[in-house]
């Protein structure tokens, strides 16, 4: 097994799209507050907790801490399945760090430690279990209905391989806070979800940030443009966003964030930039300030979601046959986006 664990380090994971996955399993979970701390002192960790409906010993040991293999078939729940490998635990939780522990109460609590070192016990609970945020959210997942816990211990990749261009840790925590902000605003913004950091008073809430801005009167709306894939649909959701908005500070400066934003379930997954749609095309698109306000939701089937995700399912993939039909699409969009501004 720790072979299989070891094959999902280096995918290419941010902190905050490994966070994502964790979250992604709480609301596949019908979590409604889920809390993270990051602490980075003597003994590092990093804590989710969740109120969803919990996991037994035996779906643990033999679902939660088990690779799937290449041949197994991923049964979608429903809309707040976020899923689509059984692979988001593993591989967002690897990236990071050699240590996994998973605290959770269904009937019973449970627990089960998973070394990625196979010289390690795994019946034995890491040094950082002892830290009191730590002690105090496992005796309340103890005394709640149901819920889990993901505890991160032994955090080699991201305490040693830091990212240079990202600064310090506490800078890296507020781009995970950033990023959650936007790619989770449409069920935060519907009052079903609550994202909690470093504590759950209100100011520790996480709030929404609609990149399209769509209930302001200076927001342009074009015509939705639907492209047929498969038997289902993809649609294209234009938005011209007001000309004067202060800085956004997304993780990425106001060039990157024009472009293409996909989204599945009311979740993004990816965004910004034209996603090579232009490949083979002698007219490449710019991504230069003329079309700054220009976003499109890219808004994607539940079906047919391995044409467009991989198994990492932190990117977007645009299927080869379909870039020229999207382009096409993409070409209008920009051509109206003009008139409008000209208009204006």
């Amino acid at each position: 097994m720790s072979v299989s664990f070891k094959s999902l380090r280096n995918q290419g994971y941010t902190l905050a799209e490994s966070l994502a996955e964790l979250v992604d399993n709480s609301i596949k979970a019908q979590s409604k507050n889920i809390e993270i701390y990051i602490y980075f002192a003597e003994d590092p960790f990093i804590l989710t907790v969740d109120d969803g409906f919990g996991m037994d010993e035996n779906e643990i040991e033999n679902k939660a801490l088990v690779v799937p293999d290449d041949n197994s078939e991923y049964e979608d729940s429903g809309p707040d399945d976020l899923g689509r490998y059984g692979l988001g635990l593993k591989q967002g939780t690897f990236a990071h760090c050699k240590c996994l522990t998973i605290f959770s109460k269904k009937e019973n609590f449970s627990y089960k430690t998973q070394h990625i070192d196979e010289k390690n016990p795994n019946d034995i609970l890491p040094k950082c279990s002892s830290n009191k945020i730590v002690k105090s959210k496992i005796e309340e997942l103890k005394n709640k209905r149901s819920g889990t816990i993901i505890l991160w211990s032994d955090l080699d990749y991201l305490m040693n391989r830091r990212d240079p261009t990202i600064g310090n840790f506490y800078d890296q925590v507020e781009r995970v806070k950033k990023h959650f902000r936007m790619i989770y605003h449409k069920r935060i913004s519907r009052d079903n979800l609550n994202i909690f950091f470093q504590g759950v008073d209100e100011l520790n809430k996480i709030k929404s940030f609609d990149p399209f801005y769509e209930n302001s009167k200076d927001t342009i709306k074009l015509e939705d443009i639907p492209i047929s894939f498969k038997g289902t649909q993809i649609i294209l959701k234009p938005y011209i966003i007001p000309k004067d908005i202060s800085s956004e500070n997304l993780n990425k400066n106001g060039y990157e964030l024009q472009g293409l934003y996909f989204s599945r379930k009311d979740r993004i997954i990816d965004f910004g930039g034209w996603f090579e749609i232009d490949s083979e095309s002698k007219t490449k698109l710019a991504t230069t300030d003329k079309y700054r306000r220009l976003r499109i939701l890219v808004k994607l089937p539940i079906e047919n979601a391995e044409y467009w995700i991989p198994s990492q399912k932190n990117k977007v993939y645009i299927p080869d046959f379909l870039k020229k039909t999207i382009l096409l699409n993409v070409k209008k969009i920009r051509d109206k986006y003009l008139d409008k501004i000209k208009e204006e």
